[in-house]
This record gives C-alpha cells, structure tokens and sequence, in this order.
C-alpha cells in the first residue's frame, strides 16, 4: 500500500549503501514520468535527470568519493541562477526523495562530496545551470557499509532539535511546543523531521496568526536548500491535512528577523 506523503517524510532516511540489484523497470518508469514536470511554488527552473551509472558514457566515473557504496542510478539535479533558485531545488527535490520513498527506494542528499566535473558531462550542463545536488537512488543494502555507519553517526542522523527550539509564537520569546501549535503541529513536526545539509536544520518558524514565517540561520548556499526542503514539507503536510494556504513573501515578515537570521518565506493561510 502506498505511504501517504507524511509517512513517506517519517520513513525517508539517508541510504548510502545499496544492492546491486537495478532498480525494478515499474519504480523506473514511474520515477522518469514524476520527473517530467516536478511542480513546485517558485520562479525558478529546476532539471532533475536519472543517471545509471551502467549507461553513462563519459570517460570519469560518477563518483562520491567512497560516501556512497554500489549505487546502480543517480539522480542530478540542477537550477538556474535566478533569485529563490536554490531553495526551489530544495522544495523540487524532496518532492522527488518523497517520490522515491513511497516507491520503497532509498535516497541520499549530497552536496559537496561527489565527481562535478563527470556528472556535469553526464546532465549536459547549460552555462546558465548550477549542479549543487546529486542523489543516489536504489534498493538500499540489507548490511550497511562501514562509511555509512561512520557518517550516520557523524551526521546524527536520527537526531533533532527539540521541537520548542526551532518554533515560536508571535515572537522569538514564546517557544511553541507542537501541543500548543494546534492545527500547524503536524505541518511543523514534519519540518523539523527534514534532511538538512549535516543535520543542521538551519531554520527557525515564527506562527501568526496569518500563517507561519520562516527564516535561515546560516548564510551558506545549501542552507537555502534546506529551507527549501523544509518548506517543501510544511506546504505538502497542510496540503495533505487539509490546511489551505500557500507559500508568499511577505515583506512585513523582514522585521521580526532574528539576530544573525534572514528571512526566507512565508506560509499564508487562505482567507475563508
């Protein structure tokens, strides 16, 4: 049986070890038509381009530097450069992880610690184009490799920051807990459950009575796509609970910027 959206982001984890085995010809097909048109909230264009690695011509090999071990496909996703860019590939992408997970296959964000130059060669990369994120994507291994232990427990994987840390009502001296946070407690649990680069969750959520802003509390580029990541699940888990709304920038929200912050975007509730 298919996993509703929010399960599928209470599954997802980071795989880096995989079978051998390639991955079914239905999971294939279905990932190469989601891929087609990823919907997403922003101005930006995003390309997202399954990579098996058994079919890549090239003359260097789509590598991760031994982070990843046997993975049979890659996902390559790329973006322009045009302002929210970075956090659209954020929003895009997951939308894909989330993908991947409901179809039982294992994935992993990488940002830094893969061959650019071989898998730039692989995607055609345009020269108005950046390629700040690959991913692995397959059947994840029944024995994980001992990298993969070593970087789950480097990374913290399973941990994250309590839940009154990140969220806050009306101002920053209010910390919200998901009791209190009424029909936002789900939406914001799941944020707090997104992958982040390092396991940083660079985000903190300010709730008003309008709807919910979010801010960054690192200035570096994958961070943005972190925050795109975590607006990816806040907008899907209203969407799927019912909770109308969408995703707006709000100009007023600037002024309530926490110290070393930048305000991101907001989540606006639809008027009844």
């Amino acid at each position: 049986m298919k996993k509703s959206v929010i399960e599928a982001m209470k599954a997802r984890r980071s795989i880096r070890s995989y079978s051998k085995r390639p991955m079914h010809h239905a999971a294939e097909g279905q990932l190469k038509d989601y891929l087609r048109h990823i919907e997403h909230p922003f101005d930006a264009r995003i390309r997202v381009e399954l990579i098996k690695t058994g079919e890549y011509p090239g003359n260097h090999r789509l590598g991760t530097y031994g982070v990843i071990k046997n993975a049979q496909a890659f996902f390559a996703v790329c973006c322009d450069r045009s302002s929210f860019a970075e956090e659209a590939l954020g929003y895009a992408f997951e939308k894909v992880v989330l993908k991947s997970t409901q179809l039982g296959l294992g994935t992993c964000w990488i940002g830094g610690t893969f061959n650019k130059g071989a898998f730039a060669d692989a995607v055609q990369l345009k020269a108005d184009e950046m390629l700040p994120i690959v991913s692995p994507v397959g059947q994840a291994s029944a024995k994980p490799s001992m990298v993969s232990k070593t970087m789950s427990r480097v990374t913290k994987q399973r941990s994250r920051k309590p839940f009154e840390t990140i969220f806050f009502s009306d101002n920053w001296n209010i910390p919200l807990t998901q009791k209190s946070a009424g029909d936002f407690g789900i939406p914001l649990e799941m944020v707090r459950l997104a992958p982040s680069s390092r396991n940083c969750q660079p985000w903190q959520v300010l709730i008003a009575p309008e709807g919910a802003h979010f801010y960054c509390m690192a200035p570096r580029s994958l961070n943005r796509i972190d925050l795109g990541i975590a607006l990816c699940h806040f907008d899907l888990a209203c969407q799927e609970l019912g909770i109308d709304g969408g995703l707006k920038i709000m100009p007023d929200a600037i002024a309530h910027t926490p110290e070393n912050g930048f305000y991101t975007m907001s989540w606006i509730r639809k008027e009844a």
